[in-house]
Formats: C-alpha cells, structure tokens, sequence
C-alpha cells in the first residue's frame, strides 16, 4: 500500500474528456467546495492501518476492517466491519464550528432491524448517522436516524430551543443492499437522501443555528455501544448543505478523486485505482518522477482526466495504444507523447501550454484487440519528429501494418506534412480532406488509395505490385507513371497511363524527366486518346515500350534525340517521326511490330540543326507517305533542308505543297531509284528535284505530274535528272530548269506547259546516260546526249548494212527502217533466228479481226463510263479475281505462241493519270482458250481506277481500263 501525501508528488496535468468534459469538470469543481474530506476506503488510500484523505492531507487509523475487492464494492474498494471494528477519521475539528453540514457515504448492512453505527463525532450519541432499529422520537421500525449538535446550546437537546437536531427517516429504510445515504443540515433543519431521492422523514427535530459541536475524533462505524456490521465506502464531508442536484449526482456518477502521483510506478497504480472506480470520472495529477523513466503506459481503458502540472518535466510520459475517453492537459515543459490511442470515436481532446504528441490516433479501440486498425493523422500537436520519426505522416506508418488504414485529414500548416519515400507501405491509405501537401513518392505501395479531398495528392513513381488500386476522387490523385520495378532498382521501369490527375508536366514528360540512361518507360493505352502531349525536344536515353494488349496510337514522339529503344508490342500506330537515332539510322533501335511505327522520315542530324537532312525509306507504318512527311516537315524550317530518299514507291499530293527551300534527291543511285506518284506541287524559290553527283542518279521515277506555282521565281526551281512520265507545269514567274530529264517515249514538248526549259534532255533513262557518261569517262553531261544520238544516227547505217546483208537493197532497207523505225527494225533482226520469225516480229502483234476487244472477263459492252478521257472497260468488285484473256494474231493472222507478254497494271487518280504500279506479270498461250491468259488477284489493291497494259514483243501495247469498286456492306 502507498502513503499518498508521502510518497505521491505532483507532476503534472495530463486530462481526458471526451463525452461531456466541460459540464463533468465543472460539477467536480462544484462538489469540491466547501468539501472538508472525501475517503474513499481504496485500496490506493491505504497503507498497512493507515488512511488517507483523497482530497486533503488527513490522515486516519484502521481498527479491525478489512478491504473488500471492486467486484463486491460500490466504488473501487471498500473496507468490511464485522460489529467490533471501526475507522478513526482524524481529530473532529475538521469539522467543529461548521455552520452548515453533509456527510455522503455508501452503506451495505449484514441485517437490518437492528441499532448500528455508520459515524458519529461525539462520545455521546449527539452527533452520528446511524440505523435504529425503532425511532427514538417517532417510535417508527427500522429507521435511519441523522443527529447534529451545536454549541448553541448542549443542555436541553431534543427540544425546540436547544442546538441539537435530530432527523428519523420514514419506516422500513434500512436494507442489505448496497444504499447510498447523503445527510444533510443547512444550519436548522436537516435532509437525508437515499439513493439520490430525499426521504420523507417521519420526524425532524431543527435548532437553531451555532457552530457543530465535535468533541472528539470522528469515527467510521463506531458507536458508544452499536457497533456496524457490513461495508462502508465513500465517506465524504462539507462545510455546506448539498443542494439535491449534487447529491443526484454524487448518487448517479460518484465522487471525482484526484490522484497525486510522481510519474513512477505510483503512476500504474494510480491509472489502475482511477480505473476501478468505474463511476467516477477522476483526475490524475502527474509530478516529476523521482528517479528513471517514465513507464509507458499501454494497452488500457482510461476514463479519467490525466494532468502534468505547471513547470514539471513530463519528457519520456508515453501513453500509447490506450482508449483514452477524456481531457489530456499538458501545461509542464518536455513533451508527452500520447500518439496511437483510442479516444472514444472523436478527435483527441488535448489542453495546456506544454508540447503533446497526439497528431496520429485510432478509430477502433486497442484494447478489443481488433484484427485491423484505422490510424488517423492530422497536423496538429507536436511533430513527432522530435522523438525520431520523420514526420506526422512518417508516425502512422511506421505502426501500421497490412491490415489497417491510414486516414489523413488536410494539411493545415500548410507545409508540415513531410515527404514520404522509399518506404513499404502496407496499409490502406485515405485521403479525408484537402491533399494539396501529400507527397509520396518511390514507395512500395501495398494497399488502396482512397481520395475524399478536393485537392491533388502526389503519389508519383511508386510501385504498387500490378497496377495503382485508387478509389474515391482518383482524379485528384497522381499516380502515372508509377514503377514497375522496387524502389531502388538499378534499372527501373516506369509505366505511364491515363489514369488519375494528370501532372503539370503531363504524363509522358514527367516519366522521361525522371527516367535515365538505362531505365524503360512503358506507354499503355491512352484511353481518352487526348491525354499524352507529344514529346519533342528530349534526348530520350531510355527504352520505350507499347506492352501486347496495349495500344500506341496516342504516343507521339517527334524530334528528339533517341539512343534507346523502341519496342511496340501493341496494336495502334505509334508516332516517331522526325527522330534522330544516332548515325547508323533507327533499324538497331526498333523491335517489335515496326510495321505499326510511324518512323520514316527520320533526321539525319540532330534536332536544331540548321540545313536538317531528312531521311525517307520505304519502312515502318504508311512508307508511301514518307516523303509528304518529310515535305510538311521541312516546310517548317527557312533554312535550306535536304530530303534523302530511299528506293521505294512514295506518293505526293497537291494538298501538301513544297513552301520552303529543300533539295530533294536519292540516294541509292542506279539501277533501283525512288518513284514519286501523284501531284508534286512546289510554291517556294531555290528548291530542287532530282540531280547526280558525278555519275550517280539522284533523280526519281516521276510517274505522276509536277507543278510549280505561285508567285515565286521559277528559275531557282530545278527538276534534273528524273525519269518523268507525267507532265511538268510552269504556272510561276520566270523560266523552270526542266533540263537533262528523261521523258520516256513521249516528246517532252506534249509533256509540259508554261515556261519550261527542258532541253537539253536526255535520249535514254537517267542510269544508261550516267552509266555512258562513266564507261566514256565524260564529265559534261551534253557530250553524253551528243555522243548517245549520234550513236544512235550510227544505228541506222549499221541496220541499213545488216538488211543488205539479208538481201535487201539499200533503197528497200531504207524504207523498212523508216516504216518501222531503226528500234523496232533492231530489235526484230536481234531477236529473230530466222527470216520468218524477222518478218512476224516486224509486222507485229494485234488483236485478230472480229474479236471482242476486250482484254478482261467482266468486260462491259459499250464501256462502263470514263476516267480522264479513258472509257471504262470492265468492273470489277472488291477481292474479285480480275482474268486477263487475249488471243493475238501476227501481220498474217495467225495465233503466235511462245511469247511472253508483260502485264502491268497502274493505279490511276480520279484525273485518269498514272499514279503508281500495283502489279507486275506475264501472260502465258493458253491452246484451250487459244489465247494468252493471266489472272490478278483484286484483294489488295484500293477501290478506283487501274491502267492494263500488256507490252508485246515488238514494242506494241495492248492496254484497257478497269474499276474496282468496294464491296456492300
């Protein structure tokens, strides 16, 4: 047992109030006035025989009694009377000369009907409280009789003028049950209460005024004679009349004790007395400890107010995992922590001038051991930094684990909340309020986060196991790109998607700026295909990968500097134009689906550069394109550009003109050279087509026509060097440089209009002049095209001496070669092993009189419209197998066989001009049809209008032209 006044100093204030603390505090401050002593027999009061006033520094003595446990107790602990023992409260002048008087106490009686003591304060029976088994004055049966005696006068007691009073209760009030009693006099007449109700007394002698009159100690259970038989608790005593409210409510919720403890194991002890007293809320009042550490007080029920005082050092005062239930005041120096406890449901209820840790606490209460647990954080309180955490938030999540939650209210500071990285977050985590100063980062996040605020959380870069599990308000929360990989990975994966709050830096910039040499950004779908800005600028070292099941069609990545690579897995086009792979080009740096990669053209140099070499290759996704792309591109730099094109079929269109100076060439030479189909327009000065560097080609087969236009200066335009098979229009100011181009069998003047200068142009395609000019080793391209037709003057006198040599004469020959031309004369004579065959192949190849003149199965008799001048001459639908059948006769009329005549089919615009070639065969004599035969296959080619042209041996052309149309839906 404990000496209180001896051993328990105080130390400090620490109070909690959670369901009423105002009004609970404010009756404790009522019933202490005018209190002279409350002894609440605990054991906690009790030392060996020794007593002690909880609320003063009293002292009493023990004769015989015997402590009763709580469970058998009203309040806490009791003390037993067996009819012989009794308690000595201290000398009666606590209470002589008194002008008004209460005494409160909590009896249980062995038996009833009988005399017996509860206390009284004079040796005679003058001043006591006591059951009588019949009423002295009122003759009434088992009654409670309450006297009071003053020193007005002490002769003539029981009659109206002397200052003795007396009380008996109405009959029948004593009982075995536990019966709190509150006897009261207001300086004439007296009150007993019973069980919090007044009685109505069968008898009530007042008097009138004076001063109590107690002659000697005052004494618990002890009569002159009557000894108690049974448990007393609670003993209280006042200067003053209680009023009927207080005495309810002593009835109802008790006494409030005070308990004055140094914080050392008085503490324990004091926290478990305070507990027993399950009807009172009371106070402890924490001094200085005397020595070592503060214990740490968990895992219990404290209902009662808790106090550090003024000045004392509360440093190392943990309470923790606890329900807390009131006022927590902390007015001394040091810091309490009071984190992770349970305050009934509500906030933490914490007072006073002193530091207090209580900015993280529970939803659920400790003490039920919960299989999960809710930790609420807010910014306010002490940072526990101070006792080594990181933070407020860094608090919470060192305790929680897998199966709880961390709640955060909004950041009030509004910058306390520290940064949270690199750690493994187990618990769920919400977000209640605000958000704006949440920052995590690069931590292993195992649970949800939810988001009830109105502001933006950052929760960047972490790695989350699969995929972010968000909640609530997710876009308010950032979360892409987030890692793939462990935090602390030496190569990271970072994973971009459209999901949650887009950051400042959007999506994909923030991933490359915080990505380096050796991670890989991972791009997944783009759901809303509006979420990802184009990345441009970047010296991109990472890899970059669309996943399978992914699409890339909102990834758009145009001039950057790329050393890593490109794996598309997905389906959609990825956009990686105008990229600088490094000198060897993009082939090393792409993998995957490259077909579905947007990457030609791509930059010879990198971004910036002034004059931007731009390479085209007939790669990746929509190759035909690549030169327009390259054009749009080069349109956007003043600077002189050169475009580089790879062998490959390209298209051109008017839509999309040439504005800016831009040489544009190949840059494979012969014999494989580019073709450009469709409408080239060009409407800027100093720009160039084609050209040769020496004796290699840099011109292009131009199937489709050219335009130069606006009011530019044509002259700085030059077209060289090309194969053209369309036309070449002028429609600017000055003379265009259409000179050194080859124009097939036509006559360039039927090829051009406007001023074009076009002579000298060459005799041959563009690679048998270059390849003359290197066998002959000649420099100027005019001695090539002199030298080229005066060979081909040669030619004729050389046929001329081959025909004589067959028996012709000199005039004859002429006029063959005249008929006929030196070419076709030629070829016959090389390609015949005998006179016959020289003549079939002279007079050539047609249709033989009365056929269809159809080339084609679904033929339309009559013709099935025009394109450009052309009649239609079948039509056929999507995926339809197109049978190309035509008998031929020679200049006799006879079926030739053993030719193989090609086939060529050509795309051609809406205008009936040649755009591109689709298809290449050669027909073969069928004897069942008696006629050559081949068939195409319509599944590949695009709804429009095609060009069929058969080439025979002698230089002839079959030709006809079809439609493919769509099919029906």
């Amino acid at each position: 047992m404990k000496n209180v006044k001896a051993n328990i100093l105080l130390i400090g204030l620490l109070a909690f109030i959670l369901v009423f603390p105002t009004v609970a505090l404010a009756e404790e401050e009522s019933l202490k006035d005018g209190m002279i002593s409350h002894w609440t027999l605990d054991d906690f009061f009790i030392s060996d025989d020794t007593v002690f006033d909880s609320y003063s520094d009293k002292q009493g003595t023990i004769f015989g009694a015997t402590s009763v446990d709580a469970n058998e107790s009203e309040i806490a602990q009791s003390l037993y009377f067996d009819g012989s023992s009794w308690v000595d409260l201290g000398d009666g002048s606590s209470i002589a000369g008194a002008t008004a008087f209460s005494i409160s106490v909590w009896v249980k009686s062995d038996s009833t009907g009988l005399d017996s003591t509860i206390w009284r304060a004079r040796d005679t029976d003058d001043m006591m409280l006591r059951y009588d088994e019949v009423g002295w004055k009122s003759g009434e049966d088992d009654v409670i009789q309450f006297d009071v005696d003053t020193n007005e006068n002490t002769e003539n007691a029981g009659t109206p003028s002397s200052g003795r009073a007396r009380l008996e209760s109405s009959p029948d009030k004593q009982t075995t049950e536990w019966q709190h009693l509150v006897a009261t006099w207001n300086g004439s007449d007296l009150s007993l209460y019973i069980n919090g109700n007044q009685d109505g007394y069968s008898i009530m002698i007042p008097n009138y005024g004076g001063g109590l009159y107690a002659d000697r100690n005052l004494l618990a259970a002890a009569g002159n004679q009557d000894f108690w038989n049974g448990k007393l608790d609670e003993v209280a005593f006042w200067s003053r009349a209680l009023s009927g409210d207080e005495i309810s409510d002593i009835y109802d919720n008790g006494i409030p004790v005070t308990y004055e403890v140094p914080g050392d194991g008085e503490l324990l002890s004091a926290l478990e007395a305070a507990s027993s007293r399950e009807k009172t809320l009371d106070t402890i009042e924490i001094s200085t400890r005397s020595s070592g550490d503060y214990p740490e007080i968990n895992e219990r029920k404290v209902e009662d107010y808790i106090k550090v005082l003024n000045g004392e050092d509360s440093s190392g005062l943990t309470f923790k995992y606890n329900m807390l239930l009131n006022t927590l005041t902390h007015n001394g120096t040091g810091t309490v922590n009071a984190l992770f406890n349970y305050w009934g449901g509500g906030t933490p209820n914490v007072s006073g001038t002193g530091d207090s840790l209580y900015s993280t606490w529970l939803g659920t209460d400790p003490t039920t051991n919960p299989s999960s647990q809710s930790y609420i954080v807010d910014d306010i309180g002490a940072n526990p930094s101070v006792i080594g955490y990181s933070g407020y938030l860094g608090a919470a999540f060192s305790e929680a684990g897998t199966n709880d939650t961390v709640n955060i209210h909004s950041d009030d500071g509004p910058a306390d909340y520290e940064q949270i990285t690199n750690r493994v977050l187990r618990p769920d985590i919400k977000i209640l309020s605000g958000g704006s100063n949440l920052y995590f980062r690069r931590n292993q996040i195992e649970g949800t986060v939810t988001h009830n605020g109105l502001e933006t959380a950052d929760f960047l870069f972490n790695h989350w196991g699969s995929t972010p599990s968000i909640a609530g308000n997710a876009g308010n929360l950032l979360v892409s790109p987030w890692i793939n990989t462990l935090p602390g990975t030496s190569s990271t994966t970072y994973v971009v998607d459209d999901v949650g709050a887009i950051p400042p830096a959007g999506f994909l910039y923030t991933a490359f700026d915080a990505a380096e040499g050796g991670d890989t950004v991972e791009v997944l779908t783009d759901e809303n295909q509006d979420d990802y800005q184009d990345l441009t600028g970047l010296a991109v070292e990472e890899d970059i990968k669309v996943p399978a099941g992914e699409s890339g069609s909102g990834l758009t990545m145009n001039h950057n500097n790329i050393t890593g690579s490109l794996t598309h897995n997905g389906s959609g086009i990825v956009d990686a134009l105008y990229n600088y792979w490094g000198v060897n080009g993009p082939q090393n740096n792409l993998s995957g689906n490259t077909s579905s990669i947007l990457y030609s053209p791509w930059l010879n140099d990198t971004p910036g550069t002034l004059s931007m070499t731009y390479v085209v290759d007939d790669v990746g996704a929509d190759p035909t394109g690549s030169l327009t792309r390259a054009i749009e591109d080069a349109n956007n730099d003043q600077d002189m550009d050169t475009i580089n094109v790879h062998p490959g079929d390209y298209t051109s269109s008017s839509d999309k003109p040439v504005t800016e100076t831009v040489d544009i060439v190949t840059c494979t030479g012969c014999p494989v050279q580019a073709s450009v189909s469709g409408e080239l327009s060009i409407k800027a000065s100093d720009v160039k087509v084609g050209g040769r560097d020496e004796y290699v080609a840099q011109g292009f087969n131009i199937t489709g026509n050219v335009t130069v236009e606006g009011n530019i200066d044509a002259s700085t335009v030059h077209i060289n060097w090309n194969n053209i098979y369309g036309t070449v229009t002028n429609d600017a100011v000055g003379t265009l440089d259409a000179t050194y181009n080859w124009w097939g069998d036509m006559n360039p003047e039927d090829s051009i209009s406007g001023e074009v200068d076009y002579t000298p142009y060459l005799p041959k395609n563009v690679c048998s002049v270059l390849e003359y000019m290197e066998e002959n080793n000649l420099e100027d391209p005019a001695h090539a095209v002199a030298g080229i037709v005066a060979e081909s003057a040669s030619l004729s006198e050389e046929v001329i001496a081959q025909l004589t040599g067959m028996g012709f004469d000199v005039e004859g020959a002429g006029e063959l070669i005249e008929q006929y031309g030196t070419s076709r004369v030629k070829i016959a004579m090389n390609n015949a092993d005998t006179s016959s065959k020289f003549v079939e192949l002279l007079g050539g190849y047609s249709l033989p009189a009365g056929s269809a003149g159809g080339l084609t199965n679904n033929t339309v008799a009559g013709g099935a419209g025009s394109v450009g001048g052309r009649t239609v001459g079948a039509v056929f639908t999507k995926c339809e197998t197109i049978e190309i059948n035509f008998p031929l006769a020679d200049f006799q009329g006879n079926p030739p066989r053993g030719l193989t005549p090609t086939v060529s089919l050509v795309k051609l615009d809406k205008d009936g001009n040649k755009k591109g070639l689709e298809k290449v065969t050669t027909a073969t004599y069928d004897e069942g049809k008696t006629a050559y035969f081949t068939k195409i296959s319509s599944c590949e080619l695009t709804p429009g209008y095609y060009l069929i042209q058969i080439d025979l041996p002698d230089l002839s052309a079959l030709t006809q032209v079809i439609q493919v149309k769509g099919k029906k839906a």
